[in-house]
Order: structure tokens, then C-alpha cells, then sequence
């Protein structure tokens, strides 16, 4: 499958290097805003630097992947849509629900693959969860409790723009419910504050969240975030059924553990960054991707799953600011 990237950032570089190595895909031009990042990125990779319309003109081009900017993901999905290819684009859609709504109407029923980059379903370990829950290892899911925690904060300026926390961070974790109880919540209510940073409020962030949801079915399910554990990057996922439960838990170095007369210890998180953490489950979403394109099943987030992610987070958001239980629909 030959690939065009939009957008040479941080994201955007680790795209055009995951695209690279795999072998049934290949990284056929790219463009970014900042040309003089554009050039450095397609300089290194030996890729070809042009601009979105001409990516979205060459018949060449399978699949275009966008990691630009928010602000430009719906004008660039509906002109790779428009031209018949492949889109894969990172999260979120739009920081603006009733932009992605918008979106999804003017999609219709286009029939090639459109895929949101919710990586967190191809983590090796949240995979080993999602197929047990599948094959009924612990029966009807009653409770889940999700844990999010970051290192440390992002730069401010970063947050300025991030859309908030419901928004940017636990959309991820939204995600993550919605997949792995194949459900929509029917209530959400949410509480939180920046007990991290005091200024993050100055325009209305927080750092700190508790996120609890009644699912259509009647399980419940926990969410609790914080941008900072100062022991790493905390990811755990606990699912409990009628028959027991499953726990995905956080990479460490070993898996020893020392209890002794005067102290017990285990290792704390491996990792320190998301890309570190997650750099198995972004390879599996583009072989996922580049699959689902030649027609095979897909566990990845499709558009209109993101479309319910995406409510997810603004009731979340709006269960926050009003201070009361939000009904979903």
C-alpha cells in the first residue's frame, strides 16, 4: 500500500518510520505546514516533499495518513475521501462535536476504509483482555475500572490547545470502554480538579479526573486520570465479571517482588512516554489498517465509532462543568 503523510511532527515522524518498516506498505510523499520540518523528515527517509493537493491528486497514492494539526483532520479527511482513498487519521476528529457530526454526513456511506488512531486497542496485553473477554473467561462484565495516569504534565502551551483533559487524554480511555464492552454508556458523570498545576484552570483545564459510567447493559464502569504519577506511566485496565477478572497491567523490567521484615517493593512502570509504552500497538494499527484495506476484519476505530468516542468525551466535559449526571445518547 502506498502511503502520503500530512504533517512531519512528532506523530507524523513516528508514522513515516513505522510506515517504513513494514513491508506491505510503502512511504511514497509527504508535506507539512513547516516546510523546512517537511524537507528534514523526507531528506532523512528519502521521501519526496510536496503539497496536500498534489498528495491528494496522485493516482499513486493508496492511503493518506493525516497527523497535522486538529483543526485541519475533517477538511483533510473529506478531500481524501473526495479522491478515493484510504484515510487513516490520528485522534481526535475535532475538538468540536458538532463539526464531527457534520463530518459524518457528508461522508454517507462512503465504502473505503476510514480509521481514527485509537492505538491503545492493539496493545499487546489490552489484546490478550479484549479476546477473554470475548471467549467468556469471566461471563457477564459487571465492572470495569481504568487507570490513565501520566508522568508528568505537558507543556502548557501544549494544553492551551489540547481541548481540555476529557478531550485529549482520557478519550483514549473512552475508547477503550466502548471497545472493550462493545457498548455506549447510557449516564455519565464526572468530577475533577488541577491539583497538579492551580493555573491550569486560568483556562479551564484540569489535570485530575474521576470519570463514572452506567453502560446500556447495566455494568459500570471507572475511569481515574491524572497527569502525574511520579513513579511513571501508570496504564492498567481491571474488567470483573460473574466469574472472576482480568487485569491488564503495566510493563515492567521483571516481575520480581521483594517482601521483607522491614519492607516490601515491585518495579515500578517501564516506561516514561506514550510512544514508548504503546510502540507495539501502533505497528499492529497500521498492519490493522493497511488489512482492513484489502478487505479483512478490523478491531481498529472506525469513523463511526469515533463519532460515539467523541460524545463520550463532550459529556464527560459537560458532566464536569454543570456539576450533574449527563444522559447519553
Amino acid at each position: 500500500m502506498k502511503f502520503a503523510l500530512i504533517g512531519t511532527g512528532r506523530i507524523g515522524k513516528m508514522h513515516a518510520e513505522i510506515i517504513k518498516t513494514n513491508p506491505l506498505s510503502e512511504l511514497v510523499s509527504l508535506t507539512d505546514i513547516n516546510e523546512e520540518e517537511a524537507k528534514k523528515v523526507g531528506y532523512s527517509l528519502g521521501v519526496k516533499v510536496t503539497s496536500p493537493e498534489d498528495i491528494f491528486n496522485d493516482p499513486n497514492v493508496d492511503a493518506v495518513l493525516i497527523a497535522s494539526s486538529t483543526k485541519t483532520h475533517i477538511d483533510y479527511i473529506l478531500q481524501g475521501t473526495k479522491a478515493k482513498k484510504a484515510v487513516f487519521c490520528e485522534k481526535p476528529i475535532s475538538l468540536n462535536i458538532e463539526d464531527v457530526l457534520d463530518c459524518q454526513k457528508k461522508l454517507g456511506d462512503y465504502s473505503n476504509t476510514i480509521q481514527v488512531g485509537f492505538n491503545r486497542r492493539f496493545d499487546p496485553h489490552h489484546l490478550s483482555l479484549k479476546e477473554a473477554i470475548q471467549k467468556g473467561a469471566i461471563g457477564k462484565i459487571e465492572k470495569v475500572i481504568i487507570t490513565s495516569r501520566d508522568p508528568g504534565l505537558p507543556p502548557v502551551d501544549y494544553l492551551k490547545g489540547s481541548g481540555g483533559i476529557f478531550n485529549d487524554m482520557l478519550i483514549h480511555d473512552f475508547d477503550m470502554a466502548y471497545h472493550l464492552l462493545g457498548e455506549a454508556p447510557k449516564k455519565i458523570s464526572s468530577f475533577g480538579n488541577a491539583l497538579v498545576d492551580s493555573s491550569l484552570k486560568d483556562f479551564g483545564d484540569i489535570d485530575t479526573a474521576m470519570v463514572n459510567m452506567e453502560m446500556k447493559s447495566g455494568a459500570l464502569c471507572h475511569i481515574n486520570a491524572s497527569r502525574r504519577a511520579v513513579y511513571g506511566y501508570d496504564q492498567r485496565i481491571e474488567v470483573f465479571g460473574e466469574k472472576g477478572m482480568l487485569i491488564s497491567q503495566n510493563p515492567t523490567k521483571t516481575t520480581l517482588e521483594y517482601f521483607g521484615r522491614d519492607q516490601t517493593y515491585s518495579k515500578p512502570p517501564l516506561f516514561d512516554f506514550f510512544i514508548d509504552r504503546y510502540e507495539k500497538a501502533y505497528h499492529n494499527q497500521l498492519e490493522d489498517f493497511v488489512q482492513n484495506s484489502k478487505g479483512s476484519p478490523s478491531m481498529g476505530c472506525q469513523f463511526k465509532d469515533s463519532v460515539i468516542v467523541s460524545k463520550m468525551a463532550k459529556a464527560a466535559a459537560d458532566s464536569y462543568k454543570q456539576g450533574s449526571v449527563v444522559s447519553f445518547s
